[in-house]
């Protein structure tokens, strides 16, 4: 039985009402008039919910009436689904329909218009029952763990989305690997830096453009990506404060539901530092993780809801099987088609300021970096400069050995030679890049040592290396230009 609410704003209402289903009026009323489903219907109030932050707070809510299962909860919810008062979201959550919300508003009128009638609520009553209080910080303390069947690893790559996911996929029973994930989204040819200064890399400060191409890329190995996002309140702080602080909580309830009802890893933005990371289980409070730790031969231990470092915003990823696949050549030409537009820097980074910097991507990037290091102070350490130099020497080898395996497998046909010769081009950038590690050392988070100032002469030589390394790349974008041209498979 299906019966909904009417929104209308006609007065004459009493015109509609025979008109009406008396039985589903009726069945209406009995679904509300039970203590636990109306207090459903005040928690979903505020915001969708989840099944266990629903269970703890009823649970919690009604302990002296005894204990309500989840079967007892999941029946509640299948009875306030029939009515049409809520509905279960994609993600899994639970959220009151338009009608739900007419309903509970004009319930919440007629109930305040009763209490100032009969006395019966007294003003604090009726907020603590209405309005949000940090429902998330009331939870219930209960000690609580639970991990995936399957045992995803943090692969041994330097660029963390790519390293993650790849992880997340290969437990999933996906077979490519890290080459094959960042060449078809095209992550590795994204070369990035910030204007006017050298700051940490900000892998993850990209376009929605940009990750919406990634994330197609993503796709084309038979998993969709379910994203579930929150800007940040307090988006350059640290430490999580105020409402931050409580999205992260609402943020982790949110990943324990995923991980309860669908056995499948989340890929996190903010673990150990701004970079993504895989979660893999929790216990009581904390996420049990796996992180670029892994590669550093450190131990990964639990972090905690509130001790992550997710500059900008909140983000988390999960995927559930598609069907939608296309042709094996039809993905590889999109993906060069993709790498085109990323190596350009077209829609890369974002228009606006963020975190206190703008970021240039593409040919001119290298431009920016090798202005920066001649201008730079020397008194300021190299270490954003090693990293940038660590990370980059390894996305120009992925593409290089991507472009080698779409050269091989397309050999015979005229896009072959000419993807062969994009990746001796960026061959070229990959070793530009490792000397220019010599002179900016990648910095070791295992060593306690400072790190030595920027001297002119390594400025300088640095320069030279970056712009000697945009020539390549401009090469590089041609040659696939040119295969793209060749290519024989319909296109977008």
């Amino acid at each position: 039985m299906n019966f909904k609410l009417k929104s209308t704003n006609n007065d004459d209402i009493a015109q509609d009402f025979p008109l009406g289903s008396l039985e589903g009026i009726i069945d209406l009323l009995k679904a509300t008039a039970h203590d636990t489903r109306l207090q459903i219907l005040v928690y979903l109030s505020n915001s969708e919910k989840s099944l266990p932050y629903l269970h703890e707070h009823i649970k919690a809510k009604f302990a002296s009436k005894g204990k309500v299962s989840k079967t007892a909860l999941a029946h509640h919810l299948n009875q306030l689904i029939d009515t049409g008062l809520i509905e279960k979201t994609a993600r899994g959550m639970y959220s009151l329909t338009e009608y739900g919300s007419v309903y509970i508003k004009q319930m919440r009128t007629v109930l305040e218009t009763y209490s100032v009638r009969n006395q019966i609520l007294s003003e604090p009553e009726k907020q603590k029952e209405f309005t949000h209080v940090s429902d998330y910080l009331k939870a219930s303390s209960e000690t609580s763990e639970n991990m995936v069947s399957v045992n995803p690893l943090y692969q041994s790559g330097w660029n963390s989305y790519i390293s993650s996911v790849s992880g997340v996929l290969e437990s999933l029973g996906v077979n490519d690997d890290y080459i094959q994930l960042s060449g078809h989204s095209a992550y590795c040819f994204i070369f990035k830096v910030s204007i006017g200064a050298i700051s940490f890399l900000g892998e993850g400060i990209l376009s929605d453009k940009a990750w919406e191409e990634i994330y197609k890329g993503t796709e084309s190995f038979g998993w969709k990506i379910n994203e579930w996002k929150s800007e940040r309140v307090y988006p350059h702080m640290w430490n999580l404060t105020g409402e931050d602080f409580e999205t992260a909580k609402e943020m982790f309830y949110r990943i324990r539901f995923i991980i309860d009802e669908y056995d499948t890893p989340v890929v996190l933005w903010g673990l150990r530092v701004p970079n993504f990371g895989i979660v893999k289980g929790y216990d009581d409070d904390s996420y049990i993780v796996s992180t670029y730790y892994r590669k550093e031969a450190l131990k990964d231990t639990p972090v905690r809801y509130d001790s992550i470092y997710a500059h900008g915003s909140f983000k988390f990823l999960y995927f559930t099987k598609s069907a939608d696949i296309k042709s094996v050549e039809e993905e590889d030409k999109i993906s060069i088609l993709r790498a085109i537009n990323m190596a350009k820097g077209v829609n890369v980074t974002p228009e606006n300021t963020i975190l206190g910097y703008k970021y240039i991507s593409g040919p001119k990037a290298y431009n920016e970096f090798a202005d920066i290091l001649l201008n730079f102070d020397t008194t300021i350490p190299d270490i954003a400069t090693g990293f940038h130099g660590r990370y980059y020497q390894d996305a120009k080898a992925v593409a290089t050995d991507y472009l080698e395996r779409l050269a091989r497998k397309y050999a015979s046909l005229p896009q072959g030679e000419l993807l062969l010769n994009a990746s001796k081009q960026y061959r070229v950038i990959k070793n530009i890049f490792e000397e220019f590690m010599v002179l900016f050392p990648y910095y070791n988070i295992k060593s306690n040592k400072s790190k030595k100032g920027m001297t002119e002469e390594k400025r300088k030589k640095g320069a030279d290396l970056l712009l000697k390394a945009k020539d390549y790349e401009e090469s590089g974008i041609k040659y696939l230009e040119q295969a793209a041209k060749q290519w024989k498979s319909s296109s977008r």
